[in-house]
């Protein structure tokens, strides 16, 4: 999705929440959209979305609201699904105290699916899911990982670059003036997250030294 058209759908949802929390109840508001480009010093490991098409949102409510968070959070996914359907939801620790009590996890339940077969954790990871939609007590449960996300494929002819006297480790550096970034030049092992039940989570591939 293009970046714009995921700010319009951030706006759109923040209006929702708007709706929900009454007049003035919402004091501030933060939103980031889509990724940092590849020049940004912090892997995107650690950053809270992985392309275009997804945000973050953060909103600080005043005493004007009397409800409790538990209670705002499933009357704002009924309403997500029922006017934005295409949205997905998912929430993570806001509060200081939650985050160092989760341990630096943003998901109370995480279930990781991790071989050397991408196709294969995709296949296995949503069968999981389904399962795991069964419980009725658990919320947003999905696969946080981007699947069909625009990759390129680079293939080494190491005769020829032995031929040449290239060794992997220069044919690596080679790409960063191609990319403008050294991320893509380390050894990367697919990992598979699914969440599950209130929680929001981004996740990438682990870099492997």
């Amino acid at each position: 999705m293009r970046i714009e058209r995921t700010e319009a759908k951030l706006i759109q949802a923040l209006g929702i929440l708007n709706q929900l929390t009454g007049k003035n109840a919402i004091s501030v508001s933060s939103a980031f959209i889509g990724q940092h480009p590849s020049v940004f010093s912090i892997s995107p490991i650690y950053l809270f979305t992985s392309g275009p098409h997804e945000a973050v949102l953060q909103v600080s409510l005043n005493d004007n609201y009397k409800g409790t968070l538990d209670e705002l959070k499933e009357s704002f996914r009924r309403a997500m699904k029922e006017k934005m359907p295409d949205v997905k939801l998912s929430f993570e620790p806001i509060e200081l105290t939650d985050k160092i009590l989760s341990q630096g996890s943003p998901t109370p339940i995480e279930v990781r699916i991790a071989s050397r077969n991408k196709k294969q954790n995709e296949e296995f990871a949503k069968k999981v899911v389904d399962q795991l939609k069964r419980i009725s007590y658990l919320r947003d449960v999905q696969i946080a990982q981007s699947i069909n996300y625009p990759t390129l494929n680079i293939t080494i002819d190491r005769i020829r670059a032995a031929q040449l006297g290239a060794d992997v480790n220069a044919i690596s550096r080679s790409l960063i003036p191609s990319t403008s970034s050294s991320r893509y030049t380390d050894k990367m092992y697919g990992l598979m997250r699914i969440l599950g039940w209130d929680m929001q989570c981004k996740c990438r591939y682990p870099k492997i030294k």
